[in-house]
Parts: C-alpha cells; structure tokens; sequence
C-alpha cells in the first residue's frame, strides 16, 4: 500500500513539475499580448489626438483667413 501512494505522489509531483515548467512560457505569452494590445491602444489615441490637433489648426487657419 505504502508504494502506491508514493506513485501517486511522483505522479503528483510530476505534473506539478509539467505545470511549473510551462508557466514561464504562458507568462511571456501574456506579456507580449499586453505590450502588444498597449501599442495598439497608445496609437489609437495618438491618431485621436492628431485628428483634433488638425481640426484645431484647420479652424484656427480659417479664422485667420477670414479675418485677413
């Protein structure tokens, strides 16, 4: 009886040791998916910005057309 639970705890212990060896791998996943999703919401906002930044500059050069 004594040899079957040590079995079952090398197998135990086994796939503890399988679950620890992937994380690093499912960590660097994760942390290229957020670099990856900031990058893409960083441009997003600084297209925002660009585009009311032109219509700013767009109204401020028509004032000043229409005021020459």
């Amino acid at each position: 009886m004594s040899d079957t639970v040590v079995q079952e705890s090398a197998n135990n212990s086994m796939n503890l040791f399988g679950l620890f060896a992937i994380l690093p791998f499912i960590f660097s996943i994760v942390m290229i998916g957020l670099v990856i999703w900031f990058a893409v919401a960083f441009m997003k906002t600084q297209k925002e910005k660009n585009a009311i930044l032109r219509d700013i500059s767009n109204h401020l050069q028509f004032m000043k057309d229409k005021n020459s």
